[in-house]
């Protein structure tokens, strides 16, 4: 019961984590260009909300939040990540599964 509570506060987490930095992001984006706070909401691609800058903004904003919030530094850009032709930063859900892994990863490696 603890581990399930664990995975859920963590899920949480990095929803907060995520979402206070599409916040900063939203305030330099026009109001027609400010990207929604769902899960299924398209960040990248064809449909996408974020042009390449403005997602690069997002990560870096999220990993400066993890390492605030968790005190945990991560690299969310990585090999993996990449390989998976962007899938990982497609959506907000999709994103959230990504730094999810990352930061398991990160503590379960020392």
């Amino acid at each position: 019961m603890k581990l399930e509570e664990d995975k859920v506060n963590r899920e949480e987490e990095v929803f907060k984590i995520i979402y206070d930095a599409i916040d900063e992001i939203n305030l330099q984006l026009p109001p027609e260009k400010r990207v929604e706070k769902s899960n299924d909401t398209i960040l990248f691609g064809p449909l996408g909300q974020l042009d390449s800058l403005s997602l690069l903004n997002l990560i870096v904003a999220i990993e400066m939040r993890i390492k605030e919030k968790i005190d945990i530094s991560v690299d969310l850009v990585d090999e993996g990540a990449l390989s998976q032709h962007g899938n990982s930063f497609k959506s907000i859900g999709s994103l959230s599964e990504h730094i999810s892994l990352v930061l398991y990863n990160a503590t379960n490696s020392k």
